[in-house]
């Protein structure tokens, strides 16, 4: 990924934790997990968390301001936490959200297939909302990816912004980690 080499990874709990726990190479950042011990919706309240902490640091003089924050969930997470948006709107917490998009509650939908083989219950987010629509109700900028040959170029894109924003990930409901 093309985050900065001390940048904050806050990973939320489900597929996307096996997947950024498999994946992100940290250099001098953080990388800030429930360790599967935690709830679903954990990242964007710990990466507002993060940022004030960083923030408390910059007015000591620990650390220099510019710190680059990104939560990391599913979209089954993301709606379990998206209330802070309005938390980080209003007291300008600097974090930037990728939201893995694929209308099932993806880890429980990878154990009911092998465990239950493929008796499927309480997992389908049909009614997940339109993020385009809801990050600029929130003021934050918005950008998708739905295939694989856009990832490198849109991901760069996205983290270059300075403002926050939300960064939509669709991925196939049958992708396991």
């Amino acid at each position: 990924m093309a985050l900065k080499d001390n940048a904050i990874y806050v990973a939320d709990v489900g597929q996307n934790q096996l997947w950024s726990c498999k994946h992100y190479k940290m250099k001098e950042g953080r990388f800030l997990t429930s360790g599967g011990m935690g709830t679903m919706g954990y990242s964007l309240p710990a990466a507002i968390g993060a940022y004030f902490a960083v923030q408390e640091k910059c007015n000591t003089g620990k650390e220099e301001a510019g710190r680059e924050i990104v939560a990391v969930m599913g979209d089954g997470a993301f709606q379990m936490s998206l209330m802070e948006l309005a938390t980080m709107r209003q007291y300008g917490a600097r974090v930037k959200l990728i939201v893995f998009h694929n209308g099932v509650l993806g880890l429980v939908r990878q154990y009911q297939r092998t465990a239950y083989k493929d008796h499927f219950s309480m997992i389908d987010l049909t009614g997940n909302p339109d993020l385009s629509l809801l990050s600029g109700a929130y003021g934050l900028s918005y950008t998708s990816i739905s295939n694989n040959s856009a990832v490198p170029e849109r991901i760069r894109e996205f983290l270059g912004k300075e403002e926050n924003g939300i960064l939509e990930v669709f991925v196939d409901a049958n992708e396991v980690a």
